[in-house]
């Protein structure tokens, strides 16, 4: 029997992970084309701006970082299970929105999806912890991230099968938008419902017996967060906003853009684009992950200096792949240092982007699941605070910035993020050393007493 094979905790986190996988196949999708789909809509309707699909993530992005801050007390209100439901339910509520398609409501849906992801990531980060230990939760993380961004696969297929025959010419009207935002729509409802049916794991009852009251929980956030590790911390999740804010919202509307370039039309590629960042997301999380036991002989370090050295190299080819207006030109003409642009580089990119964004995140999750073991709810929610800060800020200036530029500071934050993971980590090595010493000497000095 499959059930007697696979314990009780790793079937909890399959269950999760699913969920996130019907969730974030939706999420991703739309992600990709938002920005291309209300430019288009904005040509017949002018109560859409054209940068609608900007404003609407910058919206998500900056609630979700405020909402951050209060998650942690309402996770242990709601517990994982409501919290997952209700955090979720705030996804599919922003999907229906382009059902009946309204510039207000957009932004409204977007606002409440910030505070719903809040709530979700907290407590994806806190049932994660809750069913791992110290052997497997690097395996855990990379369960929960492959089936999280297998989404991105499923939907570029389901793009591709929509886009397949469009040009560059085409545009996506109110009849497209609907068929596309009813099929996330009902994908997301059954994410819903599996979050609704995931099981209450024995140490969630427990965790929560040996805590105070909301207002501890609060307070021990903020104590957590100027501590120098969690400080320190705080970069390599800023980075994974930045990064993810890059290739889910400035890259795909880049690609999108540089209309009549490219051997293929553009609304294709972004389908393409998908499915090759997702195929280095489960690349990267599985190799990763599953051979854990054998990447921490030397630690987390290593995959962090081997993600930013792939990320640096996928950056300058992108730079020199791309238009320096494509984030914000729909159409442009400006000239590209590779000529014409190469379809195969900027699906590389993409693949990079997806191994970068997938090592970063399950190292995160990985380290902090251990290292904040009686604190998680806050240890997550600071690491989502950072994250969330980022990407609001580059969803802003993807907007408005070259993306040569853009890629640079992208080149900056990777340095950073890793010079300071690396510290952090050495330093929890170091402690937990120390500790294992102080046990074995405690433990000899009884033995001798006996």
């Amino acid at each position: 029997d499959l059930r007697m094979m696979i314990s009780r905790p790793t079937r909890n986190i399959l269950h999760m992970a699913v969920g996130l996988c019907l969730i974030f196949l939706s999420f991703f999708s739309q992600s990709f084309i938002e920005e291309t789909v209300l430019d288009d809509r904005s040509q017949t309707d002018s109560s859409i701006p054209s940068n609608a699909g900007y404003i609407s993530q910058t919206i998500i992005y900056g609630t979700f970082l405020f909402s951050n801050l209060i998650a942690p007390p309402l996770v242990a209100i709601l517990r994982c299970r409501w919290s997952l439901v209700l955090g979720s339910a705030t996804y599919t509520l922003l999907f229906a929105n382009f059902l009946v398609l309204n510039t207000p409501f957009l932004y409204i849906a977007s606002a409440l999806e910030g505070f719903g992801s809040a709530i979700l990531w907290t407590s994806v980060g806190h049932y994660l912890a809750l069913n791992s230990n110290d052997k497997n939760v690097g395996r855990n993380s990379s369960i929960v991230w492959i089936l999280h961004t297998s989404g991105l696969i499923f939907g570029g297929i389901f793009l591709l099968v929509v886009f397949g025959n469009s040009d560059d010419d085409s545009v996506i009207d109110a009849g497209m938008t609907r068929l596309i935002y009813g099929v996330f729509t009902g994908i997301s409802l059954v994410g819903n419902i599996v979050f609704a049916l995931i099981p209450t794991p024995e140490s969630e009852r427990e965790y929560y017996e040996e805590r105070h009251g909301n207002k501890e929980e609060l307070i021990s956030t903020f104590k957590l967060a100027i501590t120098l590790d969690s400080i320190l911390f705080s970069f390599t999740s800023a980075f994974a906003g930045q990064v993810m804010s890059f290739w889910s919202g400035v890259y795909s509307t880049a690609l999108s853009f540089t209309r009549h370039s490219f051997s293929v039309n553009t609304k294709t590629l972004v389908a393409l684009n998908s499915i090759a960042v997702g195929v280095g997301q489960i690349a990267a999380s599985a190799a990763f992950g599953f051979y854990g036991q054998r990447t921490l002989r030397w630690g987390r370090a290593p995959i962090m200096i081997l993600s930013c050295a792939l990320g640096i190299i996928a950056y300058v080819l992108a730079a020199l792949n791309l238009p320096a207006d494509s984030p914000y030109n729909n159409g442009t003409t400006e000239p590209t240092v590779i000529k014409p642009p190469s379809m195969a580089i900027a699906l590389i990119c993409g693949c990079i982007f997806g191994i970068v964004d997938a090592a970063v995140n399950t190292q995160i999750y990985s380290l902090a699941s251990v290292m904040w073991r009686e604190a998680t709810p806050q240890a997550f929610a600071i690491s989502k605070f950072f994250h969330s800060l980022l990407s609001t800020i580059c969803m802003y200036y993807g907007s408005v910035l070259v993306i040569q530029w853009q890629l640079a500071l992208l080149v900056a934050g990777a340095l950073i993020s890793t010079v300071t993971f690396v510290i952090v980590e050495r330093r929890f090595i170091g402690r937990s050393r120390m500790q294992r010493l102080k046990s074995e000497e405690a433990l000899e000095l009884e033995s001798c007493g006996e």
